[in-house]
């Protein structure tokens, strides 16, 4: 009889081990999982970061022109500091002067890499001492065909629209 209820609880021991066991394996898929889901989230904010890389080498700015017959106007820089070229870049003033009235803008097909193209605008200087770098607002596509804007200093993606495709 006593045998027989050794039997009985050496049952129940390797049944109360099984559920331990069952538990740490049900631990460890969670853990495994976790990992895998931190893995994808490092991955694609690796992929995101790739894509931004060569968009945040590529801004536009006027800057004052401090002496010379252009003295106290604007010329407006456009950038590309990137090792590959942008395509349809297109900048134009973020904010008008008190004494100007029209829009002013500029286009360029292709901005090689490396590139800084310099353009002579007729903007004046609204405040004196203040006013040397204005931003300009910027559009282009990069290398891979993706549209980016940089708009007061901040970059994004710009989504294209199913009519726009074609249009650049």
């Amino acid at each position: 009889m006593r045998q027989a209820h050794g039997r009985r609880t050496a049952v129940v021991c390797e049944t109360a081990s099984m559920g331990w066991a069952l538990g740490w394996e049900a631990i460890g898929a969670l853990a495994t999982a976790g990992a895998a889901l931190v893995a994808l989230v490092v991955y694609l904010g690796a992929v995101s970061q790739a894509k931004r890389r060569q968009a945040e080498q590529v801004s536009a700015w006027l800057e004052l022109v401090r002496d010379g017959d252009r003295k106290d106007l604007f010329d407006a820089v456009i950038e590309n500091r990137s090792d590959q070229p942008v395509y349809a870049a297109y900048a134009r003033e973020t904010r008008q002067g008190l004494t100007r009235s029209a829009p002013w803008f500029f286009v360029y097909d292709v901005l090689p890499p490396g590139a800084a193209e310099r353009e002579a605008t007729d903007i004046p200087m609204v405040f004196p001492g203040m006013d040397s770098y204005r931003p300009l607002d910027v559009t282009f596509r990069d290398a891979a065909g993706r549209r980016w804007a940089r708009t007061d200093g901040h970059l994004r993606r710009r989504r294209v629209r199913k009519g726009e495709r074609d249009a650049t």
